[in-house]
């Protein structure tokens, strides 16, 4: 049997030579903002709203085929948990198409994310759908649009989830 030393030092290599601190308490590690490079960012207490961004306005309206597509989310600006797609189909005459059937695939701009399809119901002359963005960042949505006696249309929008 090997002695409670060589145990040890076995047990606790992987970690030296990971540079992993987890054996070290937490009250010993010096955790202050002075030791940590924290950055001056300035006009304290004042809010940097960026502009010109794609997550400023969702509100964006697209041509798909004969149909004016006109997407919305709510709130305004998308953000972590609970929102609302929003989609008003017009036709080449202006008037409100009510008889597709419309989706919405959800997903991250960033491989490996999987797609969430949320079917919507019209309300208001407006297709909508509840939807839950899992994190801040950049998200597509895909409209597919079906209408009996027309192939699907699709139509590609981006959202920035604050």
């Amino acid at each position: 049997m090997t002695s409670i030393t060589q145990f040890v030092a076995a047990s606790l290599m992987p970690a030296v030579v990971s540079g992993c601190m987890c054996m070290m308490p937490m009250e010993k590690m010096d955790m202050g903002k002075d030791n940590m490079g924290q950055m001056d960012m300035g006009d304290k207490g004042r809010s940097h709203e960026m502009t010109g961004t794609k997550g400023d306005n969702t509100k964006a309206e697209k041509r798909v085929g004969d149909l004016m597509v006109a997407f919305s989310t709510i709130p305004a600006k998308p953000t972590v948990g609970e929102n609302v797609l929003r989609v008003k189909l017009t036709d080449a005459s202006g008037g409100t198409v009510r008889d597709a059937v419309v989706t919405f695939d959800v997903t991250m701009t960033m491989p490996g994310m999987t797609v969430m399809e949320e079917t919507a119901a019209m309300t208001r002359d407006v297709y909508q759908a509840n939807t839950n963005f899992g994190m801040a960042g950049e998200w597509q949505i895909t409209v597919k649009i079906q209408r009996a006696g027309a192939a699907e249309r699709r139509e590609h929008f981006t959202v920035t989830v604050l």
